[in-house]
């Protein structure tokens, strides 16, 4: 079977994948941080660690394994990528929203929340984009 996908889609999935996976290894490397990494941090940033929770942390996983794994289901041209990234820009949101960090945004820095908004973004651009690229025929 002949590929007929535009290279313009390659091209995207590949932006994508780099993206998601970017968002692996700031996981992994926020996952990983030591009390005296935390230490180093800004006040406000410290604040934040210090009030994560399992939930912010698990949808975190979430979203990042799964926006992994959508990028992938791009790649390979699978209709399965645009449920993949529903289910991430739901775990983005939920990351997100956490009490604590609307909190600290709102009483101490809202500049804080410019690149949660950024990723937001980024979820729902990838979910819209699998979307339309499946309802479209591009996706098999």
């Amino acid at each position: 079977m002949e590929n007929t996908r535009p290279r313009w889609i390659l091209i995207a999935s590949i932006v994508l994948l780099l993206w998601n996976l970017s968002g692996v290894a700031a996981f992994f490397s926020q996952w990983t941080m030591t009390a005296k990494d935390i230490a180093a941090l800004p006040d406000i940033q410290q604040d934040m660690w210090n009030h994560a929770t399992a939930r912010g942390w698990t949808a975190y996983a979430e979203a990042v394994s799964t926006g992994t794994l959508g990028a992938i289901a791009l790649l390979l041209a699978k209709r399965w990528a645009a449920p993949l990234f529903a289910i991430s820009l739901i775990a983005v949101i939920v990351q997100f929203t956490a009490p604590n960090l609307i909190d600290i945004a709102t009483t101490k820095d809202a500049s804080i929340m410019a690149f949660p908004l950024f990723i937001f973004a980024m979820a729902v651009m990838q979910a819209t984009l699998a979307w339309r690229w499946a309802k479209s025929g591009l996706l098999a």
